[in-house]
């Protein structure tokens, strides 16, 4: 996950943009964010995190409001994880290839939105 990443499959008004850093071996911090027409619509702080010996994913949006999802399958190339009291979304799969950086969030089958992902030079 560790880089900088621009969404390829975005409107054609938007363009969406994922930052990835290592803090520690327990702790990856990023944030996404995504502008249209020179103004951010829309942004977030996401964490992976072990909290109390398991892995936690936070996506924080603004300093007042968080949200941990449980990882249930993590490796150094993807992580899964849910939430199921979350309205939107309830799971989040991401997953690294020799393409680029692929993500899906959803509820459903037909609730679903996938970010694909290549290296942002």
């Amino acid at each position: 996950m560790i880089g900088n990443w621009i969404r390829i499959n975005d409107k054609r008004s938007e363009t969406t943009y994922e930052k990835w850093n290592a803090l520690s071996e327990n702790s990856l911090t990023g944030m996404g964010c995504t502008i249209s027409y020179l103004d951010t619509v829309f942004k977030e702080d996401i964490k992976i995190m072990k909290k109390n010996e398991k892995w936690v994913f936070r996506v924080s949006q603004g300093s007042d409001s968080s949200t941990e999802f449980d990882i249930h399958q993590i490796s150094f190339q993807e992580f899964s994880c849910s939430n199921l009291e979350n309205e939107f979304p309830k799971n989040i799969h991401y997953k690294k290839t020799e393409q680029g950086l692929y993500a899906e969030i959803f509820n459903e089958e037909t609730e679903k939105i996938t970010f694909n992902f290549i290296e942002d030079k």
